[in-house]
């Protein structure tokens, strides 16, 4: 998965820390992030604070983050038709 998203999207995709990551999306100088690992410690606060910006994340699967929930990904955007687009590129068959 990783290899495809630096094919899409450049090197500009990076897995690093979720607390920043969320603050860059909220302040605009992110547009998405994908997360393998969901601790609720990471999450839980970046996923509310994005999404009272307008913010959109949901697992890998397209189902809503669960904080209980430790499989699978997260994928955040701007907004639900963006991360329905990226998801599309980044999970393509």
């Amino acid at each position: 998965m990783r290899g495809r998203a630096n094919d899409a999207l450049g090197d500009h995709f990076r897995l690093g820390c979720a607390g920043h990551e969320y603050l860059h999306m909220v302040t605009g100088e992110a547009h998405f992030a994908m997360y393998i690992k969901k601790m609720p410690w990471d999450h839980v606060p970046g996923c509310l604070i994005h999404s009272e910006a307008g913010g959109y994340q949901a697992r890998f699967d397209g189902q809503p983050y669960r904080a209980h929930d430790m499989t699978g990904g997260i994928l955040a955007a701007p907004d639900q038709a963006g991360w329905q687009a990226l998801h599309s590129v980044l999970f393509a068959d």
